[in-house]
This record gives C-alpha cells, sequence and structure tokens, in this order.
C-alpha cells in the first residue's frame, strides 16, 4: 500500500480551509490586499497569508490570516526582511522577534 502524501489529520485541515478561505475573505474590509508589498500588487485579496506560518494551530487560527493577493504574498515570502519589518510576518518560535539587516 502506497504511502499516503498528507497525513489524514492534514487532509480534514485542508479541506477545512477550503470552505473557511472564501468566507474569510468575503468579511468586510479583507476583500483588498493588506499586505501592500509593492508596485506588483493587485489590490484584491485572492488569497490568505498566514503571518505566523501555517505549521500546527497556525493553520487554521484566523487571528494570524491576512488577506492578500497572490503576487503580495509571493513577495511577503521572497523579501523576508521587509514583510517582518512591517509586521505581517513573524516568528513562530519567538515573540518580537526581529531579523538583523545584513
Amino acid at each position: 500500500k502506497p504511502i499516503a502524501k498528507r497525513a489524514k489529520k492534514m487532509q480534514k485541515s485542508i479541506r477545512q480551509l477550503k470552505k473557511d478561505y472564501p468566507q474569510f475573505l468575503s468579511k468586510s474590509g479583507n476583500e483588498l490586499c493588506q499586505l501592500r508589498m509593492g508596485t506588483g500588487c493587485t489590490n484584491i485579496a485572492t488569497v490568505v497569508h498566514h503571518t505566523e506560518g501555517r505549521e500546527g494551530d497556525n493553520l487554521t487560527d484566523q487571528s494570524k490570516w491576512i488577506a492578500s493577493c497572490v503576487w503580495c504574498n509571493l513577495m511577503a515570502e521572497i523579501k523576508d526582511a521587509e514583510a517582518r519589518e512591517k509586521g505581517v510576518k513573524k516568528s513562530k518560535y519567538t515573540p518580537n522577534y526581529k531579523r538583523s539587516k545584513v
């Protein structure tokens, strides 16, 4: 029997997220991108950015979600230091973590 690509618990979480994401994005104030990571921003939120990663309870904790356009969500990952400076990306390990600029 082949090994499952995802654990059953994760499969259940992903099924739930498919329902939760559209509801979150349709709430008042979440229709527009809240990340604003530069000139490529489309202004229309179509995805959810997880400010403290997607591991454990952070995956489904809506208090740690931000409405985002696809471009800004990608830029938050690519421009890590800028995202942390703006406060839209936080360490999941250390509160108030600040990465030093090199």
